[in-house]
């Protein structure tokens, strides 16, 4: 019990870290302030932090009916999302500024691929979101795979693979000019 207590603490501060991360480089983006460029470096991870708890805590479950629990997760993730679009773009109407493509582009989550531009920039990472979602199913297919089939996975093998998605992350960084929005490389 007390670990569970544990984890579920140290989780709360991550989310705590992540949430002061992401006010920051939003607060900072705004000023001119002597070496923000570094400190928005490093609270630009905020988001990231998020996804990584995110996918901790899916990674050690398992979901019995995929198809009702991404159904559910999209509706939870959409619905207020829609409901903001919805009013946003309402006045961009009324203010003249309205653009089709751009309302389209976030009505559908594609914001995060096809830009920004014309729309509420901060909201690059429902597509991300969304897609991470729609991994889950073929994660949890990975993992009952491996389950069933009883493929270790000793402690070399795991350091081995993390350093070759780090490389491969590095040579992406430095070589992959596609862009989430909001210059967000998908190399990361």
């Amino acid at each position: 019990m007390d670990n569970q207590v544990e984890k579920n603490i140290s989780i709360m501060y991550l989310r705590v870290i992540a949430t002061a991360f992401i006010f920051i480089d939003h607060a900072l983006a705004y000023t001119d302030m002597p070496g923000k460029s570094i400190i928005i470096q490093i609270t630009n991870s905020g988001v990231l932090i998020f996804l990584m708890i995110s996918g901790f805590l899916y990674g050690g479950k398992t979901i019995g009916d995929m198809v009702g629990w991404l159904k559910n997760r999209v509706l939870r993730l959409y619905i207020p999302y829609f409901i903001f679009i919805i009013v946003y773009y309402l006045c961009m109407f009324v203010q003249g500024k309205f653009v089709l493509k751009s309302f389209l582009t976030y009505l559908f989550m594609f914001q995060g691929i096809l830009g920004t531009e014309n729309g509420p920039h901060t909201l690059w990472f429902m597509t991300l979101l969304l897609m991470c979602y729609c991994l889950i199913p073929l994660l949890q297919f990975i993992r009952k795979y491996i389950d069933e089939n009883k493929i270790a996975f000793n402690s070399v093998y795991f350091a081995v693979c993390v350093l070759l998605l780090f490389i491969l992350q590095i040579m992406l960084a430095y070589n992959c000019n596609k862009t989430m929005a909001v210059g967000q490389y998908l190399s990361w």
